[in-house]
């Protein structure tokens, strides 16, 4: 089995191709160079090589050999350029460095110590020389990774096999010149060769042995588009999303609908570095007040475009690089406060004040022209100054226009302390998002984070102390340490002078599921833990000068893990929370998360997830607490029996609906859950046994057909989505062209249909 396929020029004579350890052995080379310079230099390098892929060998060994730099010149060239382009002193060894005390900013370079991990790009900060978070060997690590996946990957178009001298158009091969695929130029025909397997992160392989002539499979093996080879009878079959189609037998399993999941998961997984929207497109504040600081991105620019606009970097997420370019005067920016604590320990929450780590100060005042660069390191911020001269001081904590108290299991601790704060208040300054500039001045917030990781609704659910409520005596219940922290974040923020909430973001129902899906608790006892919560909490906010607390409710999320299914226990979650949500007058559903980026087998969302989480509740936060109207995904709208175990669904949309795509046909889904949708059995719930639903079928634009395993289907209720819902990272559901960021449309809105 070849490890690398290669592909080079289709030309007799050279090939014109640099190979891949040439590139590595050059991009270690420049490991002495700094700043910019090496970069641009390592991409310099790369780029020639891909270049040359189409030009004649001659013209590849020049360009190589002009590439092929001494070690000490290039460290001369990055040291010159380092010292010209950010302000830094070279020094050959570290000792020379650090006998000199910097002042201020300085900055200082060293070029030729004799121990290789001492070389770099330093900074002077808390009366020490420390490594710049920007060290060229720190980025040159990024190119050589990028080598290592070109060496991995390189295939050779090529025909320097002599015994098919017919093959003169070109031909892919493997290392035993077996051909996999080859133009025969004399007869003019595309040659295959023997059985193709390809799969995320594995290498073209060739095998007589192979079940599949053909497949595409994802990382755990299953192959979701595969043609297999003649069976005894001579037939062959189609797989796809699972399920193989012709031939004697069609089998069905519970993978079906799982296409594409895992390269939907890889995609979304992590930013690495800032892409066009986040980087190339700067962060603009429109309106007024405070502003968080907390793209999902390793670096962004922030702009000021008016007056009174100010910046808080209590959010920023650790890593993140933000530079600030001030537009006009007096542009504010607050080093934030610190939040001590594990997300999964009842006793976290508690707040600190902290200055910028390099200074005194906690206050940094920016007129226009003056650019600062800040970085977010373990829980502190350091500022460094590039241009201008901006003021620093020691102020008091700024009182902030709202306040939301947030409250629930990890994903609501997640979504304050990464990006959904930023994308809280972007949402609501975005007038394409919100359909108009009313709410650009809406206000500052700050958030309460009195949420708690790996918390139950009740102690007899855990015995670590992990709960919200004591419910030792059943007919009294009391606080348990999860409420007593959710209420000391209250108090701390108070105590802060900031205002009493008006909001409270619910989002905890993981907990739940497993008991739920086990039997041991029911969705009735699950609606009264979270009424007896949020109606004390809502009792504290009054107490302390609120008016009328709205709580945004945010449903359970999506799990793609092999072994968590839990299609009943995460039905009766959400349909617990749909239950209060239609109950109570203050309550309300928050942004849909199920779609959301997260990584694979993650329960929890990463930093862009997060982030657009946060601008869809900016829609809800506009519909609970200002009246309007957003859209928040498409619904449903009626579901009919037709008659012999089927029955039709019907939907609507805010602008263009986009129905899914099914993994039988373009528009038909196979079961248990075709397109994530279940079937309640009459008169239960969702912790009773579902019906399985045979398949579903695209009827038009608006409506799917469901076939139910059962001849009657009167009173069952539709629901959506099933349990965990691993399917959702297929995209393999009904949405709107509402798109953000990484999401093309907001999706299918959970729901629990009236019965049939």
């Amino acid at each position: 089995m070849p490890d690398i396929v290669r592909i080079k020029v289709a030309r007799r004579g050279a090939t014109g191709v640099a190979d891949a350890t040439e590139i590595r052995q050059l991009t270690e080379t420049a490991t002495q160079a700094s700043g910019t310079a090496v970069v641009e230099a390592g991409r310099a390098i790369e780029a020639s090589a891909v270049a040359e892929t189409s030009r004649s060998g001659a013209v590849a060994a020049q360009t190589v050999a002009q590439s092929e730099r001494t070690a000490a010149e290039i460290a001369r060239a990055g040291a010159e350029s380092a010292a010209l382009t950010l302000g830094a002193t070279s020094y050959a060894t570290l000792s020379a460095l650090q006998a000199v005390a910097g002042t201020g900013n300085a900055r200082g370079y060293v070029y030729a110590d004799g121990t290789d991990s001492n070389n770099g790009l330093y900074f002077w900060g808390g009366g020490i020389w420390l490594k710049d978070p920007l060290d060229p060997r720190t980025r040159i690590a990024i190119i050589q990774a990028i080598t290592e996946q070109v060496e991995a990957r390189i295939a050779s178009i090529f025909n320097d096999d002599t015994s098919r001298p017919e093959l003169v158009g070109f031909s892919i091969l493997d290392e035993s010149k077996n051909v996999l695929l080859g133009l025969d130029t004399e007869a003019w025909e595309w040659l295959f060769g023997l059985a193709i397997r390809l799969g995320i992160d594995k290498p073209v392989v060739t095998t007589d042995n192979a079940r599949f002539l053909f497949s595409i499979d994802d990382e755990d093996g299953y192959s979701f588009f595969a043609v297999t080879r003649p069976d005894a009878s001579g037939d062959v079959k189609l797989i796809v999303g699972g399920q193989e189609v012709g031939g004697a037998t069609t089998t069905v399993d519970e993978s079906i609908g799982e296409i594409g999941q895992e390269a939907a998961a890889r995609n979304a997984h992590t930013l690495p570095v800032p892409d066009n929207y986040f980087l190339a497109n700067p962060v603009t504040t429109p309106g007024s007040g405070w502003f968080p600081i907390a793209r999902p991105t390793q670096q962004a620019i922030y702009l000021t475009n008016g007056a009174n606009n100010a910046f808080d970097l209590t959010h920023m997420p650790g890593g993140h690089i933000a530079d600030i370019i001030a537009n006009h005067a007096n542009l504010r920016v607050w080093s934030g406060i610190k939040i001590e604590g594990s997300i999964d320990k009842v006793n976290r929450g508690e707040i600190t004040a902290r200055n910028f780590m390099n200074r005194s100060e906690n206050m940094l005042t920016m007129n226009a022209g003056d650019v600062v660069r800040v970085y977010a390191i373990n829980g502190n911020v350091l500022v460094v100054v590039l241009a201008g001269s901006p003021v620093f001081s020691s102020e008091a904590i700024p009182v902030m226009d709202k306040s939301i108290l947030m409250a629930g299991q990890s994903n609501c601790v997640n979504w304050a302390e990464t990006s959904g704060p930023a994308g809280f208040v972007e949402g609501l300054r975005d007038d394409g998002w919100m359909g108009s500039s009313a709410n650009r001045d809406l206000s500052s917030f700050f958030f309460m984070e009195g949420a708690t990781g790996a918390t139950a609704l009740f102690k007899s659910d855990r015995s670590d102390n992990a709960h919200w409520i004591n419910d030792d005596d059943p007919l009294a219940w009391t606080d348990g340490p999860a409420m007593e922290k959710c209420r000391r974040a209250l108090s701390t923020g108070l105590a802060l002078g900031q205002p009493a909430p008006e909001v409270i973001r619910w989002d905890k129902d993981e907990a739940e599921t497993r008991w739920l899906e086990d039997g041991t608790l029911s969705i009735e006892e699950v609606k009264a833990g979270q009424a007896w919560i949020l109606t004390r909490l809502r009792a504290a906010c009054i107490a302390a000068g609120a008016t009328n607390p709205q709580v945004i409710m945010t449903l359970l999320g999506s799990y793609d893990s092999p072994d968590v299914r839990r299609r009943k226990g995460g039905t009766a979650a959400r349909q617990a929370t749909l239950e209060n949500i239609a109950a109570y007058d203050w309550a309300h559903m928050g942004g849909t998360r199920y779609d959301l980026q997260r990584g694979p087998n993650e329960i929890h969302g990463n930093g862009l997830g997060y982030f657009n989480q946060g601008y869809r509740d900016g829609r809800a936060f506009a519909n609970a607490m200002l009246g309007q109207s957003q859209n928040m995904g498409p619904t449903l709208v009626s579901v009919t029996d037709v008659g012999n175990g089927q029955f039709d669904a019907v939907f609507t949309a805010t602008g263009r609906m986009v129905m899914p795509r099914g993994n039988i046909s373009q528009n038909v889904a196979g079961g248990p859950y075709p397109y994530g949708f279940t079937l309640i059995a009459a008169g239960g719930d969702a912790t009773d046994e579902h019906i399985p639903l045979l398949r579903a079928e695209v009827i038009n634009e608006t409506t799917i057909r469901f076939t139910a395993d059962a001849e009657d289907v009167e009173g069952c209720k539709l629901a959506f989505p099933a349990g965990y819902y691993p399917e959702a990272m297929s995209f393999a559901f009904i949405r709107d062209s509402d798109a953000r960021p990484g999401v093309p449309g907001l999706p299918l809105v959970p729901f629990i249909s009236e019965p049939l």
